[in-house]
């Protein structure tokens, strides 16, 4: 059984429409934002995959950092902060940033699955109740049936 590829829900495209509406943005602001025709942006959108510098562009353009929101995704540990001097607190500080930034990541990840696993648990629920009442109707169609022949 392979194991389950991190990066399947990663889009960088779908981050990068989330940001331009958050900030009410037009394509062709955008666009301009960007230094870019606005037909490219609407290329851009429907594109699967996105080249690194275009990521830059768009991170610096919407002054988001996409890198580092894809990095939280990945739950592997990265390199120090290099702007971090070497007092031990400070990078004992971060680290504990960094731990709690990736717990954050896993606590959404569970919490969606939770919603999901919720959702499953209710449509169990309405199935239960629909076969209950299906299985008292034929139960009670075995009732009159038998009361029908007795007579």
């Amino acid at each position: 059984m392979a194991a389950p590829n991190p990066f399947k829900s990663i889009n960088a495209i779908t981050m990068i429409s989330r940001e331009v509406d958050k900030q009410n943005l037009t394509p062709s602001e955008f666009a301009r934002l960007i230094n870019r025709h606005p037909s490219t942006i609407t290329v851009m959108m429907k594109q699967k995959d996105l080249a690194v510098t275009k990521l830059i562009s768009c991170s610096a353009a919407l002054k988001y950092n996409f890198f580092q929101e894809i990095a939280y995704q990945l739950h592997f540990p990265g390199p120090p902060d290099p702007n971090i001097k070497s007092n031990p607190l400070a990078m004992e500080a971060a680290a504990l940033t960094q731990e709690v930034l990736k717990l954050k990541g896993e606590i959404k990840s569970r919490d969606a699955e939770i919603g999901k696993l919720n959702s499953q648990l209710h449509e169990a629920g309405i199935d239960r109740r629909i076969l209950e009442t299906e299985l008292n109707t034929i139960k009670q169609i075995m009732k009159d049936l038998l009361a029908s022949n007795r007579i």
